[in-house]
């Protein structure tokens, strides 16, 4: 599984990789669209 990012919304990759599933996180910028989500 590949995370885009993980500064902004936290997830759970420690429950995945404790079930197997390989995680990478990308670290990509987010993207400034998302601020409207987010409140940026």
């Amino acid at each position: 599984m590949v995370i885009g990012e993980n500064r902004t919304f936290l997830g759970e990759e420690e429950l995945l990789r404790a079930r197997g599933v390989t995680v990478r996180v990308a670290q990509d910028a987010a993207p400034a669209l998302w601020n409207e989500d987010i409140g940026g």
